[in-house]
């Protein structure tokens, strides 16, 4: 966060229904996002999954959280009046690194994670590798999630060198 500039961004684990939420990178550079609730939002962006500069919020005096923003478009309230999506500054490892999480003392609710788990192409051990382009091996070439313990064993965060157009949901 420190050597953000304007606004940056990364994924926020455990939010939206899903095992994450992140914005998509193609040359260090975000071009879209994978969230699994309103994703038509100008900023589809967790409160989490942000950060502003100071200079840039004390230049532009006028940028505020809309308190009568509709249910989800706060953040987009507020990032819209400092940055254009492509003026985000991808942070975590070109956001393929969940380093921060929403957390509770309660179970996890992953609504969206399983409805997607119903038209992945891969469903993981024990179901079966097929069509999702793992090794024979299985995984041991996607980077995996780090985070809690409770989501070790998920399938992977995405296979080493995918193009974004995989990645989108």
């Amino acid at each position: 966060m420190r050597s953000t500039r304007g606004v940056s961004v990364w994924p926020v684990g455990l939010v939206g229904g899903l095992r994450f939420e992140r914005p998509l990178v193609a040359g260090g550079r975000v071009v879209g996002f994978h969230t699994g609730w309103k994703p038509e939002r100008p900023f589809p962006l967790d409160m989490a999954g942000f950060a502003v500069a100071l200079p840039l919020l004390l230049a532009r005096p006028e940028a505020r959280f809309d308190p009568r923003a509709e249910r989800g478009y706060l953040e987009s309230s507020l990032l819209g009046a400092l940055v254009s999506p492509a003026q985000l500054e991808p942070k975590a490892g070109n956001c393929t690194q969940v380093l921060v999480w929403h957390t509770r003392t309660e179970k996890p609710k992953l609504r969206q994670e399983e409805a997607r788990t119903h038209t992945s192409r891969c469903e993981g051990p024990p179901r079966g590798h097929a069509g999702c382009g793992a090794p024979p091996g299985g995984h041991s070439a996607f980077i995996y999630l780090q985070g809690p313990p409770f989501l070790r064993g998920f399938p992977p965060l995405l296979p080493r060198g995918s193009p974004v157009e995989q990645l989108s949901p």
